[in-house]
């Protein structure tokens, strides 16, 4: 009976924390790239105190003539994989973004990283993305055809497609 009782007296707090969980949890527009999956998306994320939710998404952006982003769709980052398809040959732009929120200093913030991306035909892509306690890593690394090589891809700026 006791626990029935505790149950019942912390059961209010599950709504706060399921809105805190969800704040800003829709996607404005899904991302459905269709093709052969060749980007594999590995995604850790740990908001380093207790009653605190990280949110991680990526927003894949079409890259105009005049260097410029226009969002494609976007994916929610869950776990240890995401699979996707970038188009071959043209250059996308990729944005990461996290959304972590507390209810102890009930504070949110979002950050976010970008890059820009141009698959090569018969390769696959990985994105390592971590997210612990404030920071963030991103690693995207080419592995070409029958897995041969791998290399790290630098960031680059939106603004350098003109050169790419």
């Amino acid at each position: 009976m006791p626990r029935l009782e505790l149950g019942a007296r912390f059961r209010p707090a599950a709504v706060p924390v399921t809105a805190l969980i969800c704040a800003g949890c829709a996607l404005t527009i899904p991302y459905s790239g269709a093709g052969p999956h060749n980007m594999y998306v590995k995604t850790t994320m740990d908001a380093g105190e207790p009653l605190a939710a990280t949110r991680a998404w990526l927003e894949v952006q079409r890259v105009t003539p005049e260097c410029r982003g226009e969002v494609e769709g976007e994916i929610y980052l869950r776990g240890p994989a995401d699979w996707l398809y970038l188009p071959v040959g043209r250059p996308s732009n990729l944005v990461f973004k996290f959304r972590t929120s507390s209810l102890l200093s009930q504070s949110s913030a979002m950050t976010s990283y970008s890059t820009l991306i141009r698959p090569r035909e018969g390769h696959t892509y990985e994105a390592t993305v971590t997210y612990k306690s404030g920071l963030f890593t991103i690693n995207i690394v080419e592995i070409a055809p029958q897995r041969v090589s791998r290399r790290k891809l630098p960031r680059q700026d939106i603004a350098s497609c003109a050169t790419g």
